[in-house]
């Protein structure tokens, strides 16, 4: 049997009138524990993840940790089997990079990059920084290299740590300009290596990883000696940017993961603080450029340990595949959960054709993915059902229809018999399956229940930023309601402020989402205005996201109120600043874009200029890609179908407001039927 666990809500007024009364997690009824629960409540003297690693590795020190896929390099075959390091293996590693960091002067605090797709690698790396006093800065390959040079110059970074395939492609794109004035600014803080003089060529240290399909071998050196000038010195590749030009010039130190692990000598660990920083995680901002979101080694602690106590029952057989980018903040929370448990963990080969194959040969108790994922299994299974006999169709959907009745009107989960029906679906996953939790955006109400019934498990959606670590609300394990993101975690404490001009009132428990807790960001790093900007001095974050309390008192998205805006899949867009660029195509009176909570592409209702001469929709679409190729916009900031009306968005109407800003949800409203159709007609791409 399944129930559904309730928000409560204070009877103290609220601290404004536009505001509604303070919102908590129903722990404070169901495990009585205190409003904000920061720390592991079975182990309470853990503060920081150097602490938690400590803690596991003296319980725990030769279980398997980490797996990685077997490779035969001489077939150039991945094989069928994982092997895996222990947390006593992984604290070797670390001590050894650590010390081999701390042996080269490098400061207290300095940033470490590391650009990679999960890896082991990336696990040691982090470790060795908490331990050693350096803050890790993941940076998704995904962002472009116009902004990975960025970050690399914004968080001064001196050192990244990169996988093998990803060598050539920095090397050919990276922003050399930005990288030199880094050095610059370095010299100026007096924040990089004293074996570099600022009137010396600034030198910028890669460390590689070795990919096992591309390994950074004598063969790929050779590449680099054909293509770059290099130099050796004592024995480390130096390769020498524009040395013989006018533009500026970068030495980048060339170095092997393996050299750093085997480094033979010992530094004693720099154990970090709870409000010492464990991460600048990098994430997209309404400029363009990213913002980097500081989290605490509290803020880390805070989360994992909610989504470990009150989520979900595990323990220590659970077994989990890492695929999702450790650069992303629900990633990270995911490791220190798995951390904590002393289960096992597997990353995936890095491709993800090969994902499925690796879920089935490793047969995961707990699965974690994006909506656009999980939209990729479901499309897959109901396209195989299709495929089937008359009788097979007819037998799935009499059991999905009882299943569907059961879990919606009686709370019953599970039906041995009738179970049955979907184990093949259960195999295709490995056949251990009991979890699959939805973080980003969420899927629909019918996309959900339709994976709870035909995977046979127990499908959750939840709610977090970057700016909160992940964890501010989900669904519990006992839930059988589909369409919601549950309840706050017992983290967290929230409130709805009123959105006057787009019609929702915390009366009404609608409006803006105002979080507080212990897992709340300590800031935009170097960006103080923009963190006042979300934080006030209470500590109360703005979401600058649209919510609604349920009758059942369970927390629902309803849209976002700020311009940046999460597709389905997990990019960001600006909608204001894409407003712009297509509002100024030829023909275009007034455009509403839409991005909605189950929308893969951008859609747009197009106000047509009666005055210009008339074009037709296709016509429209190939004015709006040009736009966006001269713009420079990426392919997810690209309209993908549109509608003409002739009405104007005016107040008169209520599509607009006073001061002439786009009534989103009115026009949302009224062209519902037009986005739908839109919509169903990119299904299938």
């Amino acid at each position: 049997m399944g129930s559904d666990a309730s928000c409560v809500i204070s009877k103290e007024n609220p601290d404004s009138p536009n505001e509604s009364p303070i919102i908590w997690s129903p722990s404070t009824q169901m495990f009585n524990t205190e409003h904000l629960v920061s720390r592991f409540p079975d182990t309470p003297q853990i503060s920081t993840i150097y602490e938690l690693f400590e803690h596991t590795k003296a319980i725990a020190p030769d279980n398997d940790y980490y797996g990685y896929r077997a490779y035969n390099s001489e077939s150039g075959k991945w094989l069928d089997h994982f092997n895996y390091v222990s947390r006593k293996d992984v604290g070797e590693m670390r001590d050894a990079l650590g010390s081999c960091l701390t042996s080269r002067s490098l400061p207290f605090g300095s940033h470490i990059g590391i650009l990679s797709f999960n890896r082991i690698e990336w696990i040691v790396v982090q470790h060795a920084c908490f331990a050693f006093g350096y803050i890790p800065v993941p940076i998704y390959d995904t962002f472009g290299w116009d902004n990975i040079s960025y970050i690399i110059n914004h968080a001064n970074i001196n050192y990244v740590f990169i996988v093998s395939t990803k060598l050539k492609d920095f090397l050919k794109s990276i922003n050399i300009e930005k990288l030199v004035n880094l050095n610059n600014n370095n010299d100026n803080d007096n924040n990089n290596n004293n074996d570099n003089p600022s009137n010396q060529v600034p030198q910028f240290h890669l460390v590689v990883f070795d990919f096992e399909e591309e390994p950074f071998d004598d063969k790929f050196i050779d590449y680099l000696e054909q293509n770059y000038q290099t130099r050796y010195d004592n024995q480390v590749l130096t390769i020498n940017i524009n040395e013989n030009s006018t533009h500026p010039q970068i030495h980048f130190i060339i170095e092997k993961f393996t050299d750093f692990i085997n480094f033979p000598d010992r530094f004693p660990h720099r154990p970090p603080q709870p409000n010492t920083p464990a991460s600048i995680m990098y994430t997209s901002g309404t400029t363009g450029l990213p913002k980097g979101c500081i989290l605490t080694h509290a803020n880390f602690i805070a989360a994992g340990a909610n989504f470990y106590t009150y989520v979900y029952p595990f323990d220590h057989d659970d077994r989990y595949v890492s695929y999702l980018p450790l650069a992303h903040v629900y990633e990270a929370v995911m490791h220190i959960v798995a951390l904590k448990v002393i289960g096992t963990m597997v990353f995936y080969s890095g491709s993800i054709p090969r994902l499925l194959e690796e879920v089935k040969m490793f047969g995961p108790t707990v699965f974690t993915g994006v909506t656009r994922v999980y939209e990729r299994i479901m499309d897959g299974m109901q396209a195989k059902i299709k495929q089937q006999s008359a009788l097979k169709q007819l037998a799935f959907q009499t059991a999905f229809n009882i299943k569907s009745f059961s879990l919606k009107y009686l709370r019953i989960k599970r039906i041995p018999l009738i179970d049955k029906v979907f184990d093949s679906i259960q195999e295709a996953l490995g056949g251990n399956l009991r979890l699959f939790i939805c973080g980003g955006s969420s899927l629909s109400e019918s996309q959900q229940h339709w994976m709870r019934i035909a995977c046979r498990l127990q499908f959750i959606q939840g709610y977090g930023l970057t700016e909160t670590a992940a964890s501010t609300c989900v669904q519990l394990y006992s839930d059988c309601l589909d369409g919601n993101v549950g309840v706050f975690l017992p983290c967290t404490e929230g409130k709805l402020r009123d959105l006057p001009d787009q019609g929702y009132f915390a009366k009404n428990f609608q409006g803006e989402l105002l979080v507080r807790g212990p897992s709340v960001f300590a800031g935009y790093f170097k960006d103080e205005e923009s963190t006042k900007s979300v934080l006030d001095n209470r500590g109360w974050f703005s979401t600058g996201d649209i919510f609604e309390l349920t009758k059942n008192k369970q927390l629902k998205i309803i849209s976002r109120c700020k311009e940046l805006v999460k597709l389905s899949q997990g990019e960001y867009v600006a909608i204001a600043k894409l407003t712009s660029i297509y509002g100024a195509v030829e023909g275009v009176s007034q455009i509403y874009i839409h991005a909605g909570m189950e929308a893969r592409f951008l859609t747009a209702i197009v106000v047509v200029d009666e005055k210009a001469p008339k074009v037709t929709m296709k016509e429209m679409l190939d004015r709006f890609s040009e736009a966006a190729k001269k713009a420079n916009l990426n392919g997810f900031e690209r309209i993908k179908a549109i509608r003409f009306t002739t009405t104007q968005f005016t107040t008169e109407n209520g599509m607009a407001t006073p001061s002439l800003k786009l009534c989103r949800f009115k026009i949302q409203q009224t062209y519902q039927h037009l986005l739908d159709e839109m919509d169903e007609e990119l299904r299938s791409i």
